[in-house]
Formats: C-alpha cells, sequence, structure tokens
C-alpha cells in the first residue's frame, strides 16, 4: 500500500499489575505496616487518577520497549509524584504516606514500575 507512517495521538497508562506486584512484595518501609489489597486498590486507583490529568506530549521518553515499538515509558515527573502524594494524603495515615513517598522516589524512574506507559498511535496515511 503506497503511503507513510504518520505518528498519531500519543495515550498514557500505567503498569498496574507490575506495581500490584511490586506493592504486595516488596512494601515493607519502616515505620508502616505492608498495605493492606485495598490500600493497595486506591493507590493504584490515585495512581491512574494522576496519570489521566498529565498531557502525553509533556513525558519524556526515555526508555521504549523491545517487543512494541508503540510503546515507551517515561518517568514520573516531579509535579506528578507531588499530586499523587497529596491525593494519597486523605487516605492513608502518616507513616504509610510516608514509605509511599519513598516507594514514589525510588521507583519512579523511567526503568521501573511507576513509569509511564507512553502508547503512540501510528497510522499510515495513503498517497493518491
Amino acid at each position: 500500500m503506497p503511503g507513510r507512517l504518520v505518528l498519531g495521538e500519543s495515550t498514557l497508562d500505567i503498569q498496574e499489575n507490575s506495581l500490584r506486584k511490586e506493592m504486595k512484595l516488596h512494601f515493607l518501609w519502616a515505620p508502616a505496616q505492608p498495605l493492606s489489597d485495598e490500600k493497595i486498590d486506591l493507590f493504584v486507583k490515585l495512581y491512574r487518577q494522576v496519570v489521566s490529568e498529565i498531557d502525553p506530549g509533556t513525558v519524556c521518553s526515555r526508555q521504549f520497549s523491545v517487543a512494541d515499538d508503540t510503546i515507551a515509558y517515561g518517568p514520573l515527573n516531579t509535579p506528578a509524584r507531588s499530586a499523587l502524594l497529596e491525593k494519597c494524603q486523605s487516605y492513608f495515615t502518616t507513616d504509610e504516606l510516608a514509605a509511599l513517598r519513598r516507594f514514589i522516589d525510588s521507583h519512579g524512574d523511567a526503568d521501573d514500575v511507576l513509569a509511564i506507559v507512553v502508547r503512540r498511535a501510528m497510522a499510515i496515511e495513503r498517497r493518491m
């Protein structure tokens, strides 16, 4: 088919399964107790809300998927980290918030579970 590939609108997503697994198995920072499944669900929901408010054009993709050329990963930037912690304040204890802050700081890079998934839409523009 004659034409060219054009980049469409990008969308953002989270690595929900990897995030849940990491929080369930490795979230053990004192003085907070391990989070319950309900608290993990809540954190994932709040994180999804924060990511849904980010403009896809502002995410700096630093890691690209080896399995899919349309997927890249970007770090969780400072304003998004702050927004996430702010949303969490109403639902988590002081100790849990301190532990969440450490979790976010140590897992927010482009190659970790809090990395934002950037899905780039590709289309074929036909030549006439």
